[in-house]
């Protein structure tokens, strides 16, 4: 995700009941969805003002929220408004990341460490989001050993792998969810799902989609369910950050993941 870069503020977001494929999204706490569906993951680049409090309040809340701060880590200092947006978002039963990218192995671990104990220290988040990770065997030093070093400074921390593609199979022992896929629906129409990760479960696999058309929302959808993704984000953004706003029909999407079950495959 560190490929899209500049952050946009999101306008105001109206949240209502919706009706997806017959399935009224009311009120949901999110351990209840439906165990088949993808769990929403939502990448919140934006400020806690343009979108955390929508996220907060939606019938049912996604399953993982992404705190990006700087493109790079946490930053030198805490920001304002971050703390309380988190809290919130936690108060429902979500789990939010700490985002730090490792540039492909070439970003110092000690970095990667510090983001960790400041996401931990300022915001209260104790799971982290590793982007621009590598996919090749040549490669798993560096995560084998940022693995123990994290797990040194939170020994529960849920690691999740942002490779943006299927990896070696090796880097299944080193995160607890993989990012097996982030690219434009366009692409997302024509990936294979390798046969080994058909032998792991749904819920070490995320998959995320940007460039959506709304038209294409439920087969979006309905694809994660059959390629085996426990965590999905689909978005109409584009551009250099397709994350830095909701997706115009959130309401929608939130709707969809909580129903899937109800709508076939």
């Amino acid at each position: 995700m560190g490929r899209h870069r500049t952050v946009a503020l999101l306008g105001a977001v109206v949240l209502s009941v919706v009706v997806v494929g017959g399935v009224l999204a009311a009120a949901i706490p999110t351990g209840s969805r439906p165990r088949n569906c993808p769990q929403l993951f939502v990448p919140a680049f934006f400020r806690p003002d343009d979108g955390w409090a929508a996220l907060a309040k939606a019938p049912a809340p996604p399953g993982t929220v992404l705190l990006d701060l700087t493109s790079l880590g946490a930053g030198t200092a805490p920001e304002a408004g971050f703390r309380p947006a988190v809290a919130a978002l936690q108060k429902r039963g979500v789990t939010v990341l700490g985002y730090s990218t490792t540039i492909y192995t070439h970003r110092p671990m000690a970095q990667v460490v510090a983001d960790v104990r400041h996401y931990a220290s300022w915001y209260g988040v104790h799971d982290i989001f590793l982007d621009q990770v590598a996919t090749g065997v040549g490669q798993l030093a560096y995560y084998r050993a940022l693995q123990a070093r994290i797990r040194a400074v939170e020994p529960k921390a849920m690691i999740w792998l942002n490779a943006g593609t299927y990896p070696a199979r090796a880097y299944m022992g080193l995160g607890d969810i993989v990012v097996a896929f982030e690219g434009p629906w366009s692409n997302y129409r024509a990936i294979a799902v390798p046969g080994w990760a058909r032998r792991y479960p749904r819920s070490r696999f995320a998959f995320v989609v940007y460039a959506t058309p709304a038209s294409h929302l439920a087969g979006t959808v309905r694809l994660a369910q059959r390629r085996n993704a426990g965590h999905l984000y689909v978005t109409d953004g584009t551009g250099g950050n397709p994350y830095g706003s909701l997706p115009s029909y959130f309401p929608a999407l939130d709707a969809a993941t909580a129903g899937c079950a109800s709508q076939g495959s």
